[in-house]
Order: structure tokens, then sequence, then C-alpha cells
């Protein structure tokens, strides 16, 4: 089911507006790979938009811990550099 069908039907069983920052949100686009185009969010299946947030914060917190990992590596390069030059 299409999220603005799904916000259709909150909007009837609650009798309450849609936020206008929903309506807006519905018809930004999101950039599917598996299908190479830009689909609207109201368009997709709430499956689908469930995944690709999924997948979106999985990437963000795989770009988090590399930097980590980096800044660690650094550190490591700048110690074995210091120990080096003691030894020489």
């Amino acid at each position: 089911m299409q999220l603005k069908t799904i916000f259709k039907i909150v909007n009837v069983l609650t009798n309450r507006k849609i936020p206008c920052d929903i309506v807006d949100f519905l018809e930004e686009e999101y950039f599917s790979k598996s299908k190479d185009t830009d689909i609207k969010y109201g368009d997709m299946d709430l499956t689908h938009y469930i995944r690709s947030q999924l997948k979106n914060s999985n990437e963000e917190y795989l770009n988090y811990e590399l930097k980590k990992a980096n800044k660690k590596i650094t550190k490591l390069k700048k110690n074995v550099q210091i120990l080096l030059d003691e030894v020489a």
C-alpha cells in the first residue's frame, strides 16, 4: 500500500488533516538504485519505504564507523612514526 494511500486512510479514520510537512514530504523524491529512477515517497509502498530508510541508516552508521576507524589508524600511524624516530 502506498504511503499517500495510508495517509488518506488515516485522515478518514481520525478526521484530522494531514500535516502540511507530511504532504510536502510525500511529494519529495527518492532515488531508487534498484529501479534506477526517482520515486516520490508518496508513491512508495510502505515496505519499500521502510527498507530504504533502513538501508540509509545502515549506510550512515557504516560511514560513521569508517570515519572512527580512519581516525584510529591515523593516530596509530603517528605513534608508530614517533617510535621509529626514537629508535633511529
